[in-house]
């Protein structure tokens, strides 16, 4: 289980490499929702894509995601927890300067159509 689980934040890491908001979005189910890294709440596919959408247009346009961890705890065979370490290469600051943040999301991933997808994603420092 866990490994599969490990491939939903590959997909979502490749997507994000890749700018494609759209196969980022695949990742959530349709009503779940996003947190970003400064606390903006998205709800639904639409407020995901929105969200992530004008993320990738600014201070994330250049950047790389990189995994580091996934620790995966069983709630039920249709749902778990998961904890994700990871990095952000080159974020435009509002200064012009690219810089790299570290941290840390809390997921919550259901399997629905034989696939893990996000519930809910929530990030912290």
């Amino acid at each position: 289980m866990s490994e599969e689980v490990r491939a939903t934040f590959d997909r979502f890491a490749s997507a994000w490499n890749a700018h494609d908001v759209e196969a980022m979005a695949d990742c959530w189910i349709d009503e779940g929702n996003a947190i970003d890294l400064w606390g903006k709440l998205a709800i639904g596919r639409a407020g995901v894509i929105e969200l992530l959408g004008a993320e990738h247009t600014a201070p994330m346009r250049d950047s790389r995601y990189r995994l580091l961890s996934v620790n995966v705890r069983e709630l039920s065979p249709e749902s778990v927890v998961a904890e994700c370490e990871a990095v952000i290469d080159d974020v435009h600051a509002p200064n012009g300067k690219l810089y790299q943040l570290k941290h840390r999301l809390d997921a919550v991933l259901v399997k629905r159509d034989g696939a893990w997808r996000f519930m809910s994603v929530h990030p912290s420092f």
